[in-house]
């Protein structure tokens, strides 16, 4: 495996003392001081019968470093058809995906990003136009890493306290449907 399975020091999920932040398709997430622990399940399987892989983890850490590393040189935009918008996107980068050595499960950490999601800002932003947007802001990520399964909600853009860009927490609402197409 590459270096996402490269071990060092982090929290566990298990021991740390941790904050519940929120549960997804295929991890838990947690709040350990300035970074965030997502707890992968991985060995389970959803409702079509997939299985979540160490192999998916692998796939999606070095999908998430490129893009990351992508908008940080380059200005990713959210295009807001109705509203005529042009919003910043930054994806927020994964530190290491590991086998944890305590509890021997799969953890991935990442910088905690405080502010408000755009799910809950619904003040800021009309959700089809929103949702209709997204669809066409994953479809272009799609296309420049040629991979299908790149799924950036709103419940994983953050508005940071300082405003904008939007940061992206995570790419995939489902890591088992990732895959390169390319």
């Amino acid at each position: 495996m590459s270096e996402m399975c490269v071990r060092t020091e982090w929290p566990c999920h298990s021991t740390a003392e941790v904050e519940y932040l929120a549960s997804g398709l295929d991890s838990h997430v947690y709040r350990v001081g300035s970074l965030v622990v997502k707890h992968y399940r991985v060995g389970e399987k959803d409702n079509l019968e997939r299985e979540l892989t160490p192999e998916h983890l692998e796939v999606y850490f070095e999908l998430t470093k490129l893009v990351h590393e992508f908008s940080m040189k380059n200005q990713l935009k959210l295009h807001l058809f109705a509203s005529r918008l042009d919003i910043p996107i930054v994806v927020n980068q994964m530190l290491t995906i590991h086998k944890c050595d305590c509890c021997g499960t799969y953890e991935g950490l990442a910088p905690y990003i405080p502010g408000r999601r755009v799910d809950d800002a619904k003040d800021l932003f009309d959700r089809i136009e929103l949702r209709t947007s997204l669809t066409d802001f994953n479809s272009h990520l799609e296309q420049i890493f040629g991979y299908k399964g790149i799924t950036v909600a709103p419940v994983n853009l953050k508005i940071p306290e300082n405003g904008f860009p939007l940061i992206a927490t995570d790419l995939c609402a489902d890591i088992r449907g990732l895959r390169k197409v390319i």
